[in-house]
């Protein structure tokens, strides 16, 4: 299926080389695209914010929206543009259904982690990922490398999909590294432990370690943690929305 995708998107007639040597997927506010433009690397930011526009004005769905068929031709074409062999491609895949704030709605468990698929947020993010995936699939065989990040706590990484991924690699001798950061150290305004997985071991330089008090100081708060009743719970406020899109 991966290489039948490819050749539909070769066929295309789409230069296999133009350059390209960081793919920022799912890009928010492009904040990472932006360092590596500064770092004097040629990038290339994608997400579905930036078509919604122009989606709108046409009554279509959004061209970066990778769940659309041209949203995946165009995440494919990128891979296809870039330089081969020297490529980076990170995907902040959209974390609302896979982490534990949301797991009263998605269902999602360890036994479990595709959730109720008869909610469409779920259905929706278990193709996101899945198609994600293929992505990865295609960086690697470029020569390339992913890097795939999540909140701490979230299963995305038990996608039916990625784990079969990542035995390949393993069945290949390749390595998946994976981290946890603070993105507090980052400059975000809340603290946001996240996870980090690559095949590359270059993202250990990403943990610096533990915050210090001053770091851990913050009066921003993402979720209530009890209910009007007093019991247990995660409720998010208006606060969570706004860290998604701070890589």
């Amino acid at each position: 299926v991966i290489i039948f995708l490819v050749l539909l998107v070769w066929w295309l007639e789409i230069s296999p080389d133009t350059g390209l040597e960081f793919l920022d997927y799912f890009s928010g506010k492009a904040r990472l695209s932006l360092m590596a433009e500064g770092a004097g690397y040629r990038v290339q930011a994608y997400d579905k914010t930036y078509g919604d526009e122009r989606a709108k004005k046409n009554k279509k769905r959004s061209a970066m929206d990778l769940n659309s068929n041209a949203g995946m031709v165009m995440a494919i074409s990128l891979i296809l543009r870039s330089k081969l062999d020297n490529v980076v491609a990170a995907l902040g895949v959209v974390c609302s259904t896979w982490v534990p704030v949301n797991r009263g709605t998605s269902k999602r468990c360890y036994l479990c982690p595709h959730g109720d698929e008869s909610v469409v947020s779920v259905r929706k993010a278990n193709k996101l990922m899945a198609r994600s995936t293929i992505l990865m699939y295609l960086v690697v065989a470029a020569g390339g490398h992913y890097v795939l990040e999540n909140p701490q706590g979230s299963l995305i990484a038990l996608h039916e999909r990625y784990v079969q991924f990542l035995r390949r690699l393993q069945d290949l001798g390749v390595t998946t590294y994976k981290v946890s950061m603070w993105m507090r150290k980052f400059g975000s305004f809340t603290w946001k432990r996240t996870w980090l997985w690559s095949t590359s071991d270059e993202i250990q330089h990403l943990d610096l370690g533990r915050m210090t008090p001053e770091e851990r100081a913050t009066d921003v708060k993402t979720v209530t943690r009890q209910d009007r009743n007093g019991k247990a719970c995660w409720t998010a406020n208006e606060n969570l929305k706004s860290t998604q899109t701070l890589v």
